[in-house]
């Protein structure tokens, strides 16, 4: 499987603090991004997958696959 060289992706890990003050604290929560690193037609880039990284999740559809790319052959191929 090929994988597209503008596909990247990074974690965050969130930690949770507890209702109380009694309770023990909750684990901490990772959570996957990805973001698209082509130079003019990016999808979403790094700065808005890190700011709204949870809506970013679901705008790249083609999860590094270049046959799934959501941007247009011109628009790929346009550096």
């Amino acid at each position: 499987m090929l994988t597209c060289p503008f596909f990247e992706t990074g974690t965050r890990t969130f930690r949770r603090n507890p209702i109380r003050p009694d309770r023990q604290p909750l684990p901490a929560q990772s959570v996957t991004y990805a973001w698209c690193e082509h130079p003019k037609h990016s999808p979403i880039d790094k700065e808005d997958a890190t700011d709204r990284f949870i809506n970013g999740a679901f705008v790249l559809k083609c999860e590094g696959d270049p046959e799934r790319c959501q941007l247009t052959p011109e628009e790929y191929s346009d550096m």
